[in-house]
């Protein structure tokens, strides 16, 4: 799969299409869709906090073969919880 990327300011070029998580929190489908994207040449994930489906993220992303370094996990806060101790 040709993607277009974008080139970050260290130089590492990022995919500019990923898997959207949003909604996503079906118990063991988010795990599947996300592997079988990885598969297909997906590496961009789409993640946010108020999103609530980070252990299922988390677990599939443990079962890939596909190196974490390959990957771009992205993640967004709220406007109101970007004060350093409301980000954990």
């Amino acid at each position: 799969m040709s993607v277009k990327t974008i080139t970050l300011n260290n130089g590492v070029s990022m995919p500019e299409i990923g898997l959207g998580t949003w909604k996503a929190d079906e118990e063991g489908i988010l795990a599947k869709t996300i592997k079988k994207a990885v598969d297909l040449g997906y590496r961009h994930i789409d993640c946010a906090k108020i999103y609530g489906n980070q252990k299922e993220i988390g677990k599939a992303l443990s079962e890939l073969t596909v190196p974490r370094k390959d990957l771009f996990i992205v993640s967004k806060i709220w406007q109101n919880k970007h004060r350093p101790e409301l980000v954990a």
